[in-house]
């Protein structure tokens, strides 16, 4: 199976293809999709394709739009195998994995890390084509399930290029989320295509405990969402090497992450990606009292019970 992956670090790339070579055997292509400007600068045994070539031009300058934009393009890309694993250059794989994890009996598989009607976030670009995108699946009476889940998913070409005509319209208009709006209508128009929704396998994902709670704990913890903030000096990671692919690293790395959330929610630890460093004295309090209000009992008691309620509603909506 091919997969395709976008990327703008060269070195974070090459982390995430040895983790892809040691853990996932049936991906026998890799396809980088990144600006003309690194091209040189990836490994020799990849195929690629810039974003110019893939866009017809610069394309759109915000991150979360420019990443819709380039999934997008590559329903009508020749180099895109028909059936392809789609990835970011920091989903890595942390054990072996069959392809059965994403095709099984012929049904392509599904991740979702919850559902777009409890995303309230507005501050980044990435918030609003969440947003945008759970708007916009409303109009057309689709599901509304949250499938960017920081790992990798299969997709069909044909059934990209079939949803990216049904929003072209919204699209043009608005910033999408790729990975919902796919995930949530090609099933809908193709249920025979499709499995069942599942819990999403990603480790670090929220990245940063204090950001947002999840409604949904991972069905395994199977990938990384790697960030390299993580192995700072002090951080959660410190002292194991991010491109270490072995079972040992992986191991020691959900122990510590389960720790580390624990100590967030007790308001024992700043939930920071990176050490405080030398913010001052004032930055460190800030720190400290987002820790203790992301760990005070009454506010944990209070999304424990949203989390249920939103379990619950979920049971109707898939």
């Amino acid at each position: 199976m091919q997969t395709v992956i976008l990327s703008a670090r060269p070195a974070m790339l090459a982390g995430t293809l040895r983790h892809v070579r040691a853990h996932l055997s049936f991906v026998d292509r890799v396809l980088v999709v990144c600006p003309s400007r690194l091209r040189d600068q990836l490994p020799s045994d990849v195929d690629v394709v810039t974003d110019e070539a893939l866009l017809g031009g610069v394309g759109p300058i915000d991150h979360s739009h420019r990443n819709y934009a380039l999934r997008a393009a590559l329903s009508a890309c020749d180099a895109v195998d028909d059936v392809f694993l789609a990835a970011d250059d920091d989903n890595r794989p942390m054990v072996d994995l069959p392809e059965t994890t994403f095709v099984r009996d012929g049904r392509y598989r599904r991740y979702t890390f919850g559902h777009l009607d409890d995303w309230e976030l507005r501050a980044t670009s990435y918030d609003h084509c969440l947003l945008n995108s759970r708007a916009v699946l409303g109009l057309h009476a689709m599901p509304r399930l949250a499938y960017a889940a920081h790992m990798p998913q299969v997709i069909d070409k044909g059934l990209l290029a079939e949803v990216v005509a049904f929003l072209a319209p919204a699209a043009a208009r608005h910033p999408l989320d790729e990975w919902a709006t796919y995930f949530n209508i090609a099933p809908a128009l193709h249920p025979d295509r499709f499995e069942d929704p599942e819990p999403y396998l990603t480790l670090g994902w929220p990245d940063d405990t204090s950001t947002w709670q999840s409604v949904l704990d991972p069905g395994a913890l199977v990938f990384e969402n790697c960030f390299l903030e993580h192995y700072a000096a002090g951080a959660v990671f410190d002292g194991i090497d991010p491109d270490d692919t072995s079972y040992d690293a992986s191991v020691d790395k959900v122990v510590r992450w389960r720790t580390y959330e624990l100590q967030v929610l007790a308001g024992e630890r700043p939930a920071a990606l990176a050490p405080p460093g030398d913010i001052g004295a004032v930055g460190q309090a800030l720190r400290r009292m987002r820790a203790a209000a992301v760990g005070d009992p009454v506010l944990r008691d209070r999304r424990q019970r949203a989390a249920t309620a939103a379990a619950l509603r979920a049971q109707g909506r898939r």
